[in-house]
């Protein structure tokens, strides 16, 4: 069974390869420490599985679908990530993050309300909610600190102007290209951290 770690380092996500052990022992050479998988993957249960095995330190995100946020319930969508988390025994405690993006003609009022249902459903599985911000989406940062009730911050790499105010990220991502997105893992500006598994 995963211990709860806190995530601080280099990291990767979104892994448009196969999550191998050799890759994994590959992207530990290389200085990745940690990992954020997509519980909507097709292979999430064995990626998840690999990343621990080879001592990856591993958060977990819900992939976007933009029709989902008209069409399907946040908290439908949330409950989806939790069953797919204990499916593969994640901690309780660790953080799931909601993608948010391709979102830019929907009210932000009713992004709001979503986001806060999926990450409500999420909180009350024991698991912390992080959300992810990409672009392009409604939100500003003032409106995402000040009315979102998710735990934890992620920003992607085309997302400067909506980093949540004051608390900020412990989650940036560097870079988007390749076969995987680079992030940077650590203290927000409250000195806490994304918190996830590890053995």
């Amino acid at each position: 069974m995963a211990n709860l770690t806190a995530l601080d380092g280099r990291g990767l996500d979104s892994p448009n390869v196969a999550v191998t052990a050799a890759r994994v022992a590959g992207w530990q050479r290389e200085g990745y420490r940690n990992i954020i998988l997509n519980t909507l993957s097709p292979s999430f249960s064995q990626d998840y599985r690999t990343s621990l095995e080879g001592h990856m330190m591993v958060a977990l995100f819900q992939g976007y679908d933009a029709a989902a946020y008209e069409t399907e319930s946040g908290r439908v969508r949330a409950l989806q990530a939790v069953a797919a988390a204990r499916e593969v025994l994640y901690p309780a405690g660790g953080y799931i993050f909601v993608d948010i993006e391709a979102t830019g003609s929907i009210a932000a009022s009713h992004m709001i309300d979503w986001i806060n249902n999926w990450c409500g459903a999420v909180q009350a599985a024991r698991y912390g909610a992080g959300a992810y911000f990409g672009v392009p989406q409604p939100l500003t940062a003032a409106e995402a600190y000040a009315r979102l009730i998710a735990d934890r911050y992620w920003r992607s790499c085309s997302a400067d102007g909506i980093t949540p105010a004051r608390r900020a990220c412990c989650i940036v991502q560097e870079s988007c290209s390749g076969s995987w997105d680079v992030d940077r893992c650590g203290a927000d500006n409250f000195g806490d951290y994304c918190l996830g598994a590890a053995l």
